[in-house]
């Protein structure tokens, strides 16, 4: 991926509207994957599709792992993602902004898994999921697996089917 945890992607991405298609990682053993593994900065204006990535590790996104920059209008499109912990369609931790972004893809994890973001400390605005999302453990939502409670979700939906072990799960909701 673009950005380690060691070095984050720290500049702009502005993807001018632009496809990225059969997007594949299969990686059992690196945290933080995803197009970008981990950034703080700004990524904006870019199209992922046909996405396959496969991992027993956790921050793991369609688009980043781990971010405190800013997402702005990006989608995630056709695929799975499967990883542990803090997994989501777009991205699996966020700790700024997302907006006017969607992903259409299923996600699978045990532990803050979301059909968009895995774990959100970030304002969401005008986004949605509708892929399904399964997980194991706790914290399991359509939208946002785990939402910081000073946080607000603004014109956000999310459809997919959102499905926890019946011994195990806490916390499984349609958005979070």
């Amino acid at each position: 991926p673009i950005g380690t945890n060691a070095a984050p992607f720290t500049g702009n991405f502005n993807g001018n509207g632009h496809k990225i298609s059969n997007l594949t990682i299969n990686n059992t053993e690196m945290d933080y994957l995803g197009l970008f593994g981990r950034s703080s900065g700004l990524i904006k204006n870019v199209a992922i599709e046909n996405v396959q990535i496969t991992s027993n590790r956790g921050y793991v996104g369609g688009l980043v792992g781990y971010t405190t920059g800013v997402i702005e209008k990006v989608s995630v499109k056709n695929g799975n993602i499967i990883g542990r912990d803090y997994i989501g369609g777009l991205a699996g931790v966020t700790t700024n902004e997302v907006k006017e972004c969607s992903a259409e893809i299923n996600v699978e994890g045990a532990y803050g898994v979301g059909g968009l973001i895995g774990y959100a400390y970030s304002h969401i605005k005008k986004s949605y999921a509708t892929g399904d999302v399964t997980g194991t453990s706790s914290y399991l939502g359509g939208l946002v697996g785990c939402l910081d409670s000073n946080l607000n979700i603004n014109q956000c939906y999310a459809t997919g089917k959102v499905t926890g072990s019946k011994t195990n799960s806490d916390y499984v909701g349609g958005i979070s």
